[in-house]
């Protein structure tokens, strides 16, 4: 995961420095860098684009399962 943001800072640097915009990505290609489940049941996940580096954070209300234990 290092990797990734490092490979990132260093594209969007060079972007900058060339006073290119950063070029419009779909995002297609995402890794999963954090996933957190709050006590009320909502599941935030950061994943970073594989192509641009840009973080990318959606939150969702996690779905319940009958006998599905609750995290304090």
């Amino acid at each position: 995961m290092a990797n990734l943001l490092v490979y990132a800072m260093a594209l969007q640097a060079r972007w900058e420095q060339r006073g290119d915009p950063s070029p419009h990505c779909e995002h297609l290609s995402q890794v999963a860098s954090l996933v957190v489940l709050s006590k009320d049941g909502y599941v935030t996940s950061t994943y970073h684009c594989r192509t641009c580096g840009e973080a990318i954070v959606r939150t969702y209300k996690a779905p319940t399962f009958p006998g599905m234990p609750l995290i304090d």
